[in-house]
């Protein structure tokens, strides 16, 4: 299956918020499965493939990166965002049984590199390695939140997390959006960031739904720290704005890891 095209006209691009942070978990960590978004399976579909048994699935997890008992507790809070958050979508797109916002979360070890021109030199060039891991997984990301169609209206998020990439990446849909900002995601993914360990990942992203809950539930306080110049340069959305994020300090943190 060749790679989805994306459609890039303003509309759409405004549909997208997207976040994405470099974490600090070595560069280096264990190789294995690699995945390019077009055969990354579906939790809805391929549960066995997903690592959820025969259980649909709002969780893909190939490489079991994550414990049975902590997939099967993320499981349960994502239904609960689902169950008791209000629709947000008009009154003939909402369902009943699960009215409220649908977040997705997938795990993988590797995610295909996308660049096939890259050379030993650009692999050694921090700003390369940052700017390709942030590219592929936008990619990646927005792929399968077409792909998996979780949402009725746009009410739906992709939380990416790739262990060797060291990344995690948060996409919204264009109802969601409106709700969780990009400038949320921003401070929510700062206060979350070292929680991003391969030994952590359960931690991680049991923070950063939590958090997501909170504000699709009205209950988000905006934390005391709030990220300032010359850290605002990676978040970014698909329409090419520049929002807060960490990648000064991160290719310091690289630069010492070389």
């Amino acid at each position: 299956m060749s790679a989805p095209v994306i459609d890039n006209s303003p509309m759409m691009m405004r549909q997208l918020l997207v976040f994405a942070i470099v974490c600090w978990a070595s560069a280096f960590a264990q190789d294995g499965d690699i995945y390019a978004a077009d055969e990354y399976p579906n939790p809805f579909f391929d549960t066995q493939a997903c690592g959820r048994g025969t259980q649909r699935s709002y969780i893909c997890d190939p490489s079991f990166i994550l414990k049975a008992e902590e997939a099967q507790q993320l499981e349960a809070l994502l239904g609960i965002i689902r169950n008791e958050t209000a629709c947000p979508c008009a009154d003939h797109y909402c369902n009943a049984a699960h009215p409220g916002y649908k977040i997705g979360i997938a795990l993988v070890k590797k995610i295909a590199p996308s660049n096939p021109m890259k050379t030993g030199e650009d692999e050694k060039d921090p700003s390369f390695v940052i700017q390709q891991n942030l590219e592929k997984s936008s990619l990646f990301a927005y792929t399968l939140l077409k792909r998996w169609q979780m949402g009725a209206c746009g009410e739906d998020v992709i939380i990416l997390y790739s262990v060797v990439d060291n990344v995690f990446y948060t996409i919204t849909g264009e109802v969601a959006e409106k709700k969780l900002t990009a400038s949320m995601i921003g401070d929510i993914s700062m206060n979350t960031r070292e929680m991003f360990r391969p030994s952590t990942a359960f931690e991680g992203l049991l923070s950063l739904v939590k958090q997501y809950q909170a504000v699709f539930m009205g209950r988000y306080k905006q934390p005391d720290y709030r990220l300032t110049m010359p850290e605002a340069q990676a978040v970014r959305s698909h329409a090419g704005f520049v929002l807060p994020s960490l990648l000064a300090l991160l290719m310091g943190l690289l630069v010492a890891v070389h």
